[in-house]
């Protein structure tokens, strides 16, 4: 039997998630190949800020992650609508002394995207507004971080792109019903792509 470590980081969303105040501050568990990852969305800070969920053991985030990505998590744009670029995510990775180089962890950055852009064409149906490219304006270093030791971090590789979705958000119940529908869709699955639980 392969041994497992668990790592504890951020997965930075390819495009923001459009939601209404109801999803913020999520904890879901959803299949991504065969990798189990516990996602906890940000919450919103009196100021509206978004700012740091603890994870799904009531645990702060680790640094150097916590002081990088401080700002990181998106944006209130109105009373009722949130971006959010990122959510803090927990999953099992056979044991390796280089995160960094490790096959697995890369695979998984490229099965998340695969499940990520089902869920973001589902999100923006719902949205009402068809998503627009925007060209490479905005980029992603990584889609995966976690610590690594010593005071670093190690990201899972490069990603640029950005689409917009328009100005309805996505309530609690639509966000979590993204994942099955992304899920029913027989090519990603036949492929190996993300399954919920």
């Amino acid at each position: 039997m392969v041994r497992r470590t668990r790592h504890h980081g951020i997965v930075q969303f390819p495009w923001e998630l459009p939601l209404s105040p109801d999803a913020l501050g999520l904890k879901e568990r959803i299949r991504v190949g065969d990798t189990t990852i516990e996602l906890a969305l940000p919450i919103a800070a009196e100021s509206g800020k978004l700012t740091t969920p603890l994870d799904y053991r009531s645990l702060p985030l680790e640094e150097p992650l916590q002081s990088t990505f401080a700002n990181q998590w998106g944006y209130r744009s109105t009373t009722r609508l949130y971006y959010v670029r990122a959510a803090r995510a927990s999953f099992l990775l056979p044991r390796t002394d280089n995160i960094p180089e490790s096959v697995e962890y890369r695979n998984l950055s490229d099965k998340f995207l695969a499940w990520f852009e089902i869920v973001q064409y589902w999100a923006a149906a719902w949205s009402n507004q068809p998503p627009r490219p925007l060209g490479t304006g905005q980029s992603h270093n990584s889609v995966f971080y976690v610590p690594s030791g010593d005071g670093y971090m190690a990201g899972s590789g490069a990603r640029t792109g950005a689409v917009f979705f328009g100005a309805e958000p996505l309530t609690l119940e639509q966000l979590r019903g993204a994942s099955p529908k992304a899920c029913a869709d027989g090519a990603l699955s036949a492929a190996g792509g993300a399954c919920p639980r």
